[in-house]
């Protein structure tokens, strides 16, 4: 069994339009929202064997968020450069490409990339999430020992929540 958890990275901060890209950090909500998704990840007893993240600065601060939470050390995040508004099947290669040892990866990046291969991967006849709200999290999980055999609708949607759904 594998799991899986696409996190479309928290509120980002517009504040100083000369910023490049990939300095934006994370806004007042996004600041908040991260530590709530956090706590509610813990309270459905999730846990990551692996976090890989975007170089972008807000999805690195998500990502630092959500492990802390799930107590994963801050220094096992992976930066993946590719995920920095990846095309959807370089996203399905990476996690192809995620070492068999892992049971559950949890990947934080951008739409509409994350949404997109959210709902390639999950079985037919589940609604399709038409954009992962910012901070939102949807778990897969794949009858397989192996990240390489993962499909179109090979995946079983666990749950899907963002911080508005209280």
């Amino acid at each position: 069994m594998k799991t899986l958890y696409l996190v479309r990275h928290a509120k980002s901060s517009w504040d100083d339009p000369a910023l490049p890209d990939l300095e934006r950090p994370l806004n007042k909500r996004g600041w908040r929202d991260a530590p709530k998704m956090g706590e509610k990840l813990v309270n459905k007893g999730v846990s990551a064997d692996a976090i890989w993240c975007s170089p972008a600065l807000r999805s690195k601060e998500t990502a630092r968020f959500l492990a802390s939470a799930l107590r994963f050390p801050l220094s096992d995040i992976k930066e993946e450069s590719a995920l920095y508004f990846s095309v959807l099947d370089d996203l399905l290669r990476d996690i192809q490409s995620c070492p068999d040892t892992v049971s559950s990866l949890m990947i934080v990046g951008h739409n509409p990339t994350i949404t997109e291969i959210s709902n390639m991967l999950t079985k037919q006849g589940v609604e399709t999430i038409e954009s992962l709200p910012t901070c939102g999290i949807v778990a897969l999980e794949f009858v397989t020992t192996s990240w390489i055999k993962l499909r179109k609708n090979t995946g079983k949607r666990v749950f899907f929540d963002y911080p508005k759904n209280s």
